[in-house]
């Protein structure tokens, strides 16, 4: 409920700004970071309510025969669109992995990994995100010369609310829910 109950004003706020941004003078570095924080604003949001699906087991699942290497080509270029040209940069691998599932979930998989990977990631870092096939299984590996996670850390980065230590670099920590959301929908699939 409170998911809902946040979204709904953040809707107009995004929509009055993209009103503003066409009728108005407005400063284009203002409008700018309105439009970024009301876009993170709605990933929040949406996360939470996911996880608050996924939990209650309301979340199910509309499969498909999909290629995993074309979702990922997908979504990486759309992150590399939005992602700024002096930022990390993102390398795909991708050879074709057969899967039968939910494009839509498997899209929000591919973004949340490699978000988070480039909310750790100092300004001229490098991601690597590898689709392979192997025996019958399909193989995702996203790597980067980030920080890393502590050792301590480690086994329980996919639990709700766990977070890394806040570093200097790092433009926003989020919630800790975005890895609890690709576990779950990883399970279901």
């Amino acid at each position: 409920m409170l998911g809902h109950e946040l979204r709904n004003p953040l809707g107009a706020l995004a929509g009055a700004v993209r009103v503003l941004e066409v009728h108005s003078e407005l400063d284009v570095k203002l409008r700018n970071i309105m439009l970024r924080q009301s876009s993170h604003l709605a990933r929040l949001v949406d996360d939470l309510l996911d996880v608050g699906r996924l939990t209650a087991g309301m979340i199910t699942l509309d499969r498909h025969p999909l290629d995993l290497a074309q979702v990922a080509r997908e979504c990486i270029a759309t992150l590399t669109l939005n992602n700024h040209n002096d930022g990390p940069r993102i390398f795909l691998q991708a050879e074709p992995a057969w899967i039968n599932g939910d494009v839509d979930r498997v899209e929000q998989i591919f973004i949340n990994l490699v978000s988070n990977a480039l909310k750790h990631m100092r300004k001229h870092g490098k991601i690597r995100v590898v689709v392979a096939a192997m025996a019958a299984r399909a193989i995702i590996r996203i790597e980067d010369d980030g920080d890393g996670i502590s050792a301590d850390l480690l086994p329980h980065i996919f639990a709700l609310f766990v977070q890394a230590e806040q570093q200097a670099h790092r433009p926003s920590g989020g919630l800790g829910i975005g890895l609890t959301v690709v576990r779950r929908l990883v399970e279901l699939h």
